[in-house]
C-alpha cells in the first residue's frame, strides 16, 4: 500500500520539474555548443568540479534507498 497523496506529493514533484525547467531556460544563453554543455566550456574551477561530483554521487538512488530503509526499519538514531 502506498501513501502517495496527489495534492501534496504531486505538487512537490510538479514544483521540482517547474524549477528545473526555469533553471534550464535561464542558462540556455550560455550554452552554444555541445562542448559547452558537456564540459562546461572547459572553464570549471576545482570547487565547482567537487560540487558537481558530490551532487552526482549523492543522486536520486542514494535518496530513494535511504527513504526506503527508513520506511522499512524506522529511525535508529
Amino acid at each position: 500500500m502506498t501513501h502517495f497523496s496527489w495534492p501534496i506529493d504531486g505538487s512537490i514533484v510538479g514544483f521540482y520539474l517547474l524549477l528545473t525547467m526555469i533553471a534550464g531556460l535561464a542558462v540556455r544563453k550560455y550554452v552554444g555548443k555541445v562542448e559547452d554543455f558537456l564540459v562546461a566550456g572547459r572553464e570549471m574551477n576545482v570547487y565547482l568540479g567537487v560540487a558537481s561530483l558530490a551532487a552526482t554521487e549523492f543522486g536520486i538512488i542514494t535518496c530513494m534507498y535511504t527513504a526506503q530503509a527508513g520506511y522499512k526499519h524506522g529511525s535508529r538514531v
